[in-house]
């Protein structure tokens, strides 16, 4: 097995032993996490392109070139390639052969990265400091609804559907959304400050990070239910066993207990100060 390892310009994939299997270099820094499905690497570029390897040797099978950076990572699924460029446009492409399908014409240049749930594409986009959040019909790109707040806001954090909901992080909110409708279902403001990462939903609650604190929601009402906080920045949370894992600015990873928020032990890694990302495997 092998995992994608994205640094600077240059896409590499490295086995468990450490061993670098191949190295792909694009003309721009690559921002996003790419998408493996089908045997195939899906990653964007600075460069304005979107690019198509062979997971497994590195060779290239197609690219796609936009007018603008691509910062956001991509979603796959039925054989489509969903991404947003810096020429604010929200692009589909066919998933083997690399042409495009459709493409929608957003409302600035800042893209959150899509989600894909039952045939929709789920994005945040901003411009000038004026955020809008869309859904549109994945095979057509026809817009279903979009949702803007009555205040001057942008979009940060890449949305998150579960149980006909969609989760978003709007500046210092947190909103949800019915997912077929848009319709708001509740809307929190308080201390989170700027919401960067995006939520992770685990049965009834939601947890989602904004500058250094850690809030748990209930997904069907919106009501905290508890507060953790590190002081400094931190990533998205990840969840398992009833375990909460999250990493902050000062290399600090932390275990909590996801039902009370508590901490159940803390580890200080070797890496150099920086948002420190939790991955879990198994």
């Amino acid at each position: 097995m092998t995992s994608s390892f994205l640094c600077e310009n240059a896409a590499i994939p490295v086995d468990f032993s450490g061993e670098k299997i191949w190295e792909f270099e694009t003309g721009g820094w690559v921002d996003g996490t790419p998408a493996i499905a089908d045997g195939r690497l899906y990653s964007g570029s600075d460069d304005t392109k979107m690019y198509c390897l062979d997971a497994s040797t590195g060779n290239k099978i197609w690219e796609f070139e936009t007018q603008g950076l691509i910062d956001s990572s991509p979603a796959v699924a039925n054989n489509q390639v969903f991404f947003g460029s810096s020429d604010t446009k929200l692009y589909c492409l066919n998933a083997a052969t690399g042409s495009l399908v459709w493409e929608f014409q957003a409302n600035g240049e800042d893209f959150t990265s899509p989600a894909i749930s039952n045939g929709s594409v789920f994005f945040g986009n901003s411009a000038s400091g004026r955020g809008g959040f869309y859904c549109l019909n994945a095979t057509s790109g026809a817009i279903l609804w979009d949702f803007f707040t009555e205040d001057v806001s942008v979009t940060i954090s890449s949305p998150v559907i579960a149980d006909g909901r969609v989760f978003f992080g709007w500046k210092d909110k947190i909103f949800c959304l019915d997912a077929a409708s848009g319709d708001q279902v509740w809307q929190y403001e308080g201390q989170l400050g700027k919401s960067y990462d995006s939520p992770v939903v685990a049965g009834d609650r939601v947890y989602v990070g904004g500058f250094d604190e850690l809030l748990c929601f209930d997904a069907q009402t919106g009501a905290q239910e508890w507060m953790f906080t590190t002081g400094t920045w931190i990533s998205s949370p990840a969840i398992s066993d009833g375990k909460l894992f999250v990493g902050d600015w000062n290399s600090l990873v932390y275990c909590l207990d996801a039902a009370d928020g508590s901490k159940v032990w803390e580890f200080a890694s070797a890496l150099a100060p920086g948002k420190t990302q939790v991955f879990i495997h198994g």
